[in-house]
């Protein structure tokens, strides 16, 4: 399983909880522990690791990288918003 699969499978359980219960504030921490956090701590490290090592040519290549990650993660929250409205 990757991580956006997993984000997509317990974003969509966030979409299903009810709004500001339990189940739904269980999830929402899983979310950013699992996924964002991580990854935002993951990209910032990379990020800085080339714009040291290699010049600001290279961050930019990774930063639109770590761009196209995160319309990703976006689609993910659109695509599961818009099932549960059908």
């Amino acid at each position: 399983m990757t991580i956006q699969s997993a984000f997509r499978k317990r974003y969509e359980e966030l979409v299903k909880a009810p709004a500001y219960g339990e189940e739904a504030s269980r999830i929402s921490s899983q979310l950013w522990d699992w996924t964002m956090e991580t990854n935002i701590r993951v990209w910032d490290e990379i990020a800085r690791e080339r714009l040291d090592q290699y010049g600001k040519r290279e961050w930019n290549i990774y930063a639109q990288h770590v761009l196209k990650e995160i319309q990703g993660y976006a689609q993910i929250m659109r695509e599961e918003k818009s099932n549960v409205k059908k």
